[in-house]
């Protein structure tokens, strides 16, 4: 996969700024936001190559949420599979 130069437009703590990210993907992107505590808000993502843009709607800490809930049961699935290994 190619790298991607995008433009994200945000709120760091009750400003509004844009960042620069390269990922190879949209939501290589959002996961990599979703990792800054300091953003706020986000309103939108657009590709550079082609000036494609993605207007964001939801809500930021719901998704973080999420993120924090999938990455909890990927832990624990990741270590009853290396319990298993060393039980064997």
């Amino acid at each position: 996969m190619e790298l991607n130069e995008y433009t994200v437009n945000v709120e760091l703590s009750d400003i509004k700024d844009t960042l620069k990210i390269w990922a190879n993907n949209t939501t290589e992107v959002v996961d990599s936001v979703l990792g800054l505590e300091i953003v706020t808000k986000l309103y939108s993502i657009k590709r550079i190559s082609d000036d494609k843009v993605w207007m964001f709607t939801g809500d930021i800490n719901m998704l973080r949420e999420i993120k924090k809930e999938i990455d909890d049961d990927v832990f624990l699935a990741n270590e009853i599979i290396k319990q298993g290994e060393i039980n064997d």
